[in-house]
């Protein structure tokens, strides 16, 4: 019996060693842990200036003292901050904005790089979350299949109002930034369309590739006439021989509405915020070097997220021209971010906390600057900002 009452006790002991062990989460557990920072991202060009920091974060240590040091390639890293490790990053990997923030809003994700219309129609729907700061503007395009041989938008519209064949385009999901862009213009240009691909009363039918990486395949099966995507896939699709580009979305209708529109930024759960503020603008830090880094490296940022995404350097040199890599939220981006909002709530994807919301209100209500001037500050202090 009293080696019975021994063997249990060392079962409990071994168990109460592993649950310390696994703690993980936003929390630290024992003496020396760090947090687990559980970071979303999108297997997209928008994301560079992520993927420039992982692939050269030996050239982060020795430049800026603030990197993302590998222990299992793509999947974890620990991060350091001034000769010290802050954290451990777990990379969760998705197809599009709305995963990003369907596994927010399950407790996988508590900070990430996601399209701003994901983050406002998930806050829409009570997700407590906010956009930190942007990534990128513009990169979305509307190619055709080679044969339908148009070059611009005012083509593509005269075409598609004479043509007795209804038209098929691909699209990554109905509340992707190309799709409201896109939908938003054929609105403007009173040219009908629906998701509904028996609907045969409509000028343009949409075909859900649920993602990004099936878009230039759907084209070259012949399953859609053209499609609508970020980069690198119009890229790939037209150096494949596959497609012909028509325009960047962000010259659509109306005019001006769209230039330099916000696209990709980074957002953080606010329960992170409250728990781990520092670590979340040192996070906030890394990726602004980061975005400095591709805006003077460009072909580096190539190669860097042609590795990445599994494409070649050659096609992601044509489709970053088309992508604007930017930390700074200006007020033409705040705007941008208001109207994302406004457009969504007209089209009747907002029924929450936003609904009937104007612009500005809308995204005061989504966007939290206070991480990105700290982070900026704390830059400017070390001389690594000017």
């Amino acid at each position: 019996m009293k080696s019975k009452g021994i063997f249990l006790a060392v079962v409990v002991l071994i168990l109460g060693l592993l649950s310390v062990g696994c703690s993980g989460g936003q929390g630290k557990g024992a003496a020396g842990e760090v947090p687990t920072l559980k970071l979303g991202y999108i297997m997209s060009d928008h994301h560079t200036p992520l993927f420039m920091a992982l692939t050269r974060w030996q050239k982060f240590r020795a430049q800026y003292n603030l990197y993302l040091q590998p222990i299992q390639e793509r999947e974890w890293y620990d991060f350091y901050a001034g000769g010290r490790k802050i954290a451990r990053v777990k990379l969760v990997s998705t197809q599009q904005g709305p995963d990003v923030q369907r596994l927010m809003s399950q407790g996988s994700v508590d900070m990430g790089i996601t399209g701003v219309q994901a983050l406002i129609l998930s806050f829409d729907k009570g997700l407590d979350a906010k956009l930190i700061a942007p990534m990128q503007t513009g990169g979305n395009l509307l190619v055709v299949k080679k044969g339908l041989a148009v070059k611009s938008w005012p083509e593509f519209v005269a075409m598609v109002k004479g043509k007795k064949q209804q038209l098929k385009i691909g699209h990554p999901g109905a509340q992707t930034i190309a799709s409201i862009i896109f939908r938003s213009a054929l609105k403007a240009e009173g040219i009908t369309f629906s998701d509904n691909p028996q609907d045969r009363q409509v000028d343009i039918t949409f075909v859900d590739m649920k993602g990004h990486g099936n878009l230039p395949s759907a084209l070259n099966n012949q399953l859609v006439d053209g499609f609508i995507g970020p980069e690198p896939y119009p890229a790939l699709a037209i150096q494949e021989g596959m497609a012909a580009k028509v325009t960047n979305l962000e010259t659509l209708p109306p005019a001006g509405r769209w230039k330099n529109h916000a696209c990709c930024a980074v957002e953080a759960t606010e329960a992170l915020i409250a728990q781990h503020r520092d670590l979340v603008e040192k996070m906030e830090e890394l990726l602004i070097l980061a975005t400095r880094d591709v805006n003077q490296n460009r072909d580096g940022a190539a190669k860097d997220a042609a590795a990445w995404l599994g494409v070649s350097e050659k096609v992601e040199i044509d489709a970053l021209k088309s992508v604007n890599f930017t930390s700074d939220p200006t007020g033409e981006w705040r705007q941008s971010v208001g109207t994302f909002g406004q457009i969504m709530d007209s089209m009747g994807q907002l029924s929450g906390r936003l609904h009937g919301l104007k612009p500005a209100a809308i995204a005061a209500r989504v966007f939290d600057q206070s991480i990105y001037d700290e982070a900026v500050r704390e830059l400017k202090q070390q001389g690594l900002l000017p």
